[in-house]
């Protein structure tokens, strides 16, 4: 898939997008914090209607914006790293997995 993934969105208190072979070479963007709701206008504001979502876990988002990203049929896969085992706020989206589960 490295040939199809042209660019992907980091995250933090904003979400940036960076093409995937900066991220390959380890250049990012961040401002060390962990907001989803970025994530959450993010995809609402580029009418996205499936996302992949790599964290850590610990964030939360607020509940209008869970509504209209249900409302939208949102679709998103959560894959959890680090001690995460899960992760309420995108539960609800579709699948919650750990890295270890995508990876092995």
């Amino acid at each position: 898939m490295k040939k199809e993934i042209t660019s992907v969105f980091q995250f933090s208190n904003l979400v940036v997008e960076i093409p995937f072979e900066s991220l390959l070479q380890g250049k990012i963007q961040t401002t060390y914090g962990t907001d989803f709701d970025c994530i959450a206008q993010s995809i609402l504001e580029r009418g996205y209607d499936k996302a992949v979502i790599l964290t850590d876990g610990w964030a939360m988002m607020k509940e209008d914006l869970k509504a209209q990203l249900k409302a939208r049929k949102v679709s998103a896969l959560t894959i959890l790293f680090g001690d995460a085992e899960k992760c309420e706020d995108f539960a609800c989206f579709g699948d919650v997995v750990e890295l270890a589960e995508v990876v092995s």
